[in-house]
């Protein structure tokens, strides 16, 4: 099959922002802690889930290079209380910063405090690679919602359809026509641990320390509710 060629995925260097997530999503590899309780109290009370930002710095000193691509991830980062400042960090020492997420707490209606996020994604010119694909459980129209605000917003951003193959690929990708193609990368689904990607600087976690690989669990299939439950924060 003959699909469009659209864009690939390959940062420099992988930036952890946080276990902490509020989805727990089929196929997903983080140890995440599935909470939807408010982020500056999880932050406040459990710091050691989250990349404290004088922790990134240190790493990327240790680094010592001008790298083309890093990416910002979780978890969910938007659940970091202070990602805008590790975005700017990130900025400091990366020609360009993405940041990974499903974009929900990125509208106003759902957190007026992330206003200062989206100040600062514009101000250091962020890319936000938004994930959609049935892992993520994303509607089309919240998509819609999502990516019309990042237009007005003059943020520029991305659509990641991370599907096992192309006709699953295309049959997701059917139900974002409004997104252009170059705005569109076309993800295989991961379903083991060999096929992650491999930063070329490696993966900073979120204890500060610069690691080779990513933070994952032992298997990626589709977490019981039990599993769910063990993992979440109790508040």
């Amino acid at each position: 099959m003959n699909i469009p060629t659209y864009q690939n995925f390959n940062p420099d260097l992988i930036i952890e922002a946080t276990s902490v997530c509020d989805r727990a999503c089929s196929g997903c590899y983080a140890p995440n802690v599935v909470t939807t309780g408010p982020a500056d109290k999880i932050y406040q009370t459990s710091p050691d889930l989250f990349l404290n930002p004088e922790s990134l710095l240190i790493a990327l000193q240790k680094l010592n290079s001008k790298m083309p691509l890093a990416t910002i991830r979780g978890g969910e980062p938007t659940r970091h209380p202070e990602v805008g400042v590790l975005l700017s960090v990130a900025r400091i020492y990366a020609s360009s910063v993405y940041l990974e997420t499903h974009g929900r707490w990125l509208l106003p209606e759902n957190n007026k405090s992330y206003q200062a996020l989206i100040e600062t994604i514009a101000m250091r010119q962020i890319t936000v690679k938004i994930s959609f694909d049935k892992m993520h459980d994303l509607t089309a129209e919240e998509l819609g919602e999502i990516t019309s605000y990042l237009d007005w917003s003059n943020i520029n951003y991305l659509v990641a359809i991370t599907e096992i193959n192309e006709q699953e690929f295309l049959n997701t990708r059917e139900q974002c026509l409004w997104v252009d193609d170059s705005r569109i990368i076309f993800q295989k689904k991961a379903v083991a641990l060999t096929e992650l990607v491999v930063p070329k600087y490696g993966v900073i976690g979120i204890n500060g320390t610069i690691n080779n690989n990513l933070s994952v669990k032992s298997r990626f299939q589709a977490p019981s509710q039990r599993q769910i439950e063990s993992r979440r924060l109790a508040l």
